[in-house]
């Protein structure tokens, strides 16, 4: 009783201030300004039971490949580790001379030099004029 007490008294807060808010008068745009709009024009597809009747298409479900349990799945000779799988050893791991040259790590020795001309500052960078923001 309680809960709704306080919900009918929410209701009619806000509806009851909707009249009174302040600043929410705004200006349609050109584009909302529509003096008439144009009748509801029914054509003969939108009326037509057989584009709306959804049983002529066929929804089942595609079922699945049973499945079934094959010789080669249970067979314990396949499944027992009788193969002799050797273990590859692997040596220890050591530094190679490449690994050491500096040619190797240093990729600017690498690249040609690049030269950039200097900037040569000219009038028109200094001049204020050019660079006024107008308001």
């Amino acid at each position: 009783m309680n809960q709704l007490a306080v919900a009918i008294f929410a209701f009619l807060l806000l509806v009851g201030n909707v009249g009174y808010a302040e600043g929410t008068n705004t200006k349609a745009s050109s584009h909302e300004l529509i003096t008439e709009e144009p009748a509801l024009e029914l054509e003969a597809w939108m009326t037509n039971p057989k584009i709306w009747d959804v049983s002529i298409l066929d929804f089942t479900a595609e079922k699945e490949q049973e499945m079934k349990l094959e010789n080669w799945m249970t067979d314990p000779v396949l499944w027992a580790n009788v193969y002799d799988f050797s273990v590859e050893k692997e040596s220890g791991l050591g530094l190679e001379d490449w690994m050491l040259k500096e040619n190797t790590w240093n990729i600017f020795l690498l690249q040609p030099e690049e030269a950039e001309n200097s900037l040569k500052i000219e009038q028109w960078m200094v001049n204020e004029n050019n660079w006024k923001i107008n308001s």
